[in-house]
């Protein structure tokens, strides 16, 4: 249940008088932010009490607003449902730094879900991002907007990692594997990874490879993918001998090269 201190709770009487109430802004509660009280009103009857995004709910008077705004606190299932209402949201804005440079800035909001269907966290974002110096134009954004889903292919691109680059498939288009990815995904590694078959959408195909700390399996889905054009067994067979034949020209490297065998003879440091 909740629970409200009397002395917690603020209320600044704001007119309403020549309307046959009175007028109270209230702080100190979450989500409450007025209340009106009839000028006659006697105990045990209704008054009302306002909350964020219009909603309106009624109290019962106690004899006083701060012993009346308590009870209700302790009280109303519909106040505890919008105060549990309330989440955060991670929000990232794209605006130009003190240095004129573009750089992201990172904040979490709080919000009710109608707020957020509201675009208050965006709102609230820029808002942050501006006090923290940020100029110009700021365009904000959160996991649910094509920017956020992009943002693991970006990196990837950026660095030059094809396993995450963004493709002409939609992130969120459902996960079409060939029959060489199914195979190697079902028996690579004794089965480990075959889990990631069961991805529903591209995106999550694309986050769980990139999860699954194996370099080789990551190149192998990309390689031995349509997007790649490899639509046939002989054509798998073709990358993949292709592949080993360069393997084994990097294992002739590292036994061959004066840099790697003079590394090689180095001592690890000590644990001290």
């Amino acid at each position: 249940m909740n629970q409200a201190n009397k002395g917690d709770i603020i209320c600044m009487h704001v007119g309403g008088r020549e309307h046959g109430f009175d007028d109270y802004d209230v702080a100190g509660i979450p989500k409450v932010t007025r209340a009106t009280v009839g000028l006659n009103i006697k105990k045990g009857e209704t008054f009302n009490i306002y909350c964020e995004d219009g909603v309106k709910l009624g109290g019962v008077w106690k004899g006083s607003l701060e012993a009346s705004l308590a009870h209700f606190v302790e009280t109303s299932a519909d106040l505890r449902a919008l105060q549990q209402d309330e989440g955060t949201v991670p929000v990232v804005v794209l605006a130009r730094n003190a240095s004129g440079e573009p750089e992201f800035h990172t904040c979490t909001m709080t919000v009710s879900s109608r707020q957020r269907d509201d675009g208050k966290h965006y709102d609230d974002a820029i808002e942050s991002a501006q006090n923290q110096g940020f100029e110009g134009e700021c365009l904000a954004f959160d996991a649910t907007d094509a920017a956020g889903r992009q943002l693991e292919s970006v990196l990837a691109f950026l660095r030059g990692n094809p396993a995450l680059a963004a493709s002409s498939v939609p992130d969120d288009a459902p996960l079409m594997l060939n029959p060489c990815q199914v195979g190697i995904l079902d028996l690579y590694r004794g089965g480990e990874f075959k889990h990631l078959a069961q991805s529903k959408t591209v995106a999550e195909f694309r986050l769980a490879l990139a999860q699954c700390g194996d370099g080789i399996l990551r190149y192998l889905m990309v390689e031995l993918s349509d997007n790649e054009d490899c639509y046939s067994l002989g054509e798998a067979l073709s990358r993949v001998s292709s592949s080993i034949g360069s393997m084994q020209q990097v294992m002739t490297i590292l036994l061959s090269c004066p840099v790697v065998r003079q590394a090689d003879d180095r001592t690890a440091p000590s644990a001290g």
